[in-house]
This record gives C-alpha cells, structure tokens and sequence, in this order.
C-alpha cells in the first residue's frame, strides 16, 4: 500500500512551516496548507477547497 502525501507524521516532516495555519485566499483558520496556487507571478500555499477552485 502507498503512502498518503498529504496526511499525518509524512506532512509535518515534509512541510514543518506550512503544517497549519490560515488560508490567505479564503481566510479560514486551522486548515492544512499543502495545495500551491498560482497568481501572477507569486506561489502561496493554500487549503484544498481553494487549490481545486479553477
């Protein structure tokens, strides 16, 4: 069986800045912040409602 990216001791390890916090698109608080979206020019991480959003 695979592991999973985006759960447990694999994303704290991975990503131990971004584990959880705000999303800076939606706002909303204590979610994990492992989806890259792109504007313009810039990167930021954000929740996984906001990184399928088209």
């Amino acid at each position: 069986m695979a592991t999973k990216p985006y759960r447990g001791i694999y994303v704290k390890k991975t990503y131990p800045n971004v584990w959880r916090g705000t999303c800076p698109s939606c706002k909303r608080t204590g979610v994990k912040l492992l989806w890259t979206k792109v504007e313009g020019e810039s990167n930021f991480k954000v929740c996984k409602h906001c990184g399928n959003k088209k």
